[in-house]
């Protein structure tokens, strides 16, 4: 299925976006106004929680028999419906207030899951990770030392921030995995404000696509064979974990689609290659 080129948000054209590791994008505005919208919701919750509580008190004070006396000779008296009125009009504010909440976080989150750099929620998906696995490594079970968060599938392998592909692991244990680089802190280069490579061809494709053009590259399959190609790209398309480039080739002269992950040395040309 081809990847929706409109964006995620609004679903509107979108010329001048964003892009997302599942070939999606997004117009930065419509993430900021939903961020808003997010930030503004949640403290008119608090507000109204505060509010409530109060109310509440006053009721249950209004309601004790030892105010009731009183409030004989003071010749006043709380008005005990109004308030329960009151009340009730706050619970449905908040169920209203806290279903769309959920909704618009929904969002944020399926946004942040394929984000091309890590998430601005990074922090708070490390730490759910962290208590799923009781702050154990998950390869050796330590409980000692230095202990990073890894994605089970690589970003430049399709991977995304989802934490079914997170797990909690030890610096030796990441350490193996990526065949023994040193992947320390003190000599990891962080990426926060770099695309990762992946999400830079994931670019290029797009620029191709938007502007008319050829794109030139090598390509692998999965049983070894190599290939020079030239493509007029047309789309993305999701195929099980992989995000695929469908379009023109002009080698097989015919439509052909493309695991981006298998694409090397991508240039963009006006015209394919001999």
């Amino acid at each position: 299925m081809s990847v929706n080129q409109n964006c995620v948000i609004c679903n509107e054209n979108c010329e001048d976006c964003k892009g997302l590791l599942n070939g999606t994008r997004f117009h930065s505005g419509c993430y900021e106004l939903l961020v808003k919208e997010c930030t503004a919701a949640q403290s008119k919750v608090s507000r109204i929680k505060i509010e409530r509580r109060m109310l509440r008190n006053e009721l249950n004070e209004a309601s004790s028999l030892l105010v009731k006396f009183k409030s004989v000779f003071r010749r006043s008296k709380v008005n005990i419906p109004q308030i329960e009125s009151k009340i009730g009009s706050q619970d449905a504010e908040l169920l209203d207030l806290n279903e769309a909440l959920e909704v618009n976080q929904q969002k944020i989150y399926n946004l942040h899951s394929f984000w091309q750099t890590y998430p601005p929620d990074w922090e708070g998906r490390k730490k759910a990770v962290r208590e799923k696995t009781y702050n154990l490594c998950e390869y050796c079970g330590t409980e000692h030392g230095e202990r990073h968060v890894h994605h089970k599938i690589p970003i430049s392998k399709g991977g995304n921030h989802n934490l079914s592909n997170l797990e909690y692991i030890c610096v030796d244990c990441h350490s193996e995995v990526h065949g023994g680089r040193d992947v320390s802190t003190e000599n990891k280069v962080l990426h926060d404000n770099n695309k990762s490579s992946f999400q830079k061809k994931v670019d290029l494709i797009q620029d191709a696509i938007d502007n008319g053009k050829v794109l030139n590259f090598n390509y692998q399959k999965f049983h070894g064979d190599k290939s020079v190609r030239s493509i007029t790209p047309e789309g993305f398309d999701q195929r099980g974990k992989s995000l695929c480039v469908y379009g023109y080739c002009y080698l097989r002269d015919e439509s052909r689609i493309f695991a981006i992950k298998r694409m090397k040395k991508l240039r963009i040309s006006d015209s394919p290659r001999n």
